[in-house]
């Protein structure tokens, strides 16, 4: 549901980008630099506000589910 996505990877010494909008790639995966970092950088920017009417964040059920995915592979 994220109107524009921008990736920042570092991976083998490279430094590589790519941007979807819509979940469509804008431009292809390139390389952009070289690093010494290693991981991933991303950037959304969300739209959410346009398909709910009212959002309601429940602490509990947030904090359960990122516990689960911080340790799924």
């Amino acid at each position: 549901m994220s109107e524009t996505l921008h990736l920042e990877i570092w991976r083998d010494g490279l430094t590589y980008e790519q941007e979807y909008a819509r979940g469509i790639p804008v431009v292809a995966l390139k390389q952009t630099g070289k690093t010494r970092k290693r991981g991933t950088k991303d950037h959304l920017q969300n739209r959410i506000r346009r398909f709910f009417d009212t959002i309601e964040f429940v602490f509990d059920k947030l904090s359960e589910r990122l516990r689960e995915e911080s340790f799924s592979q």
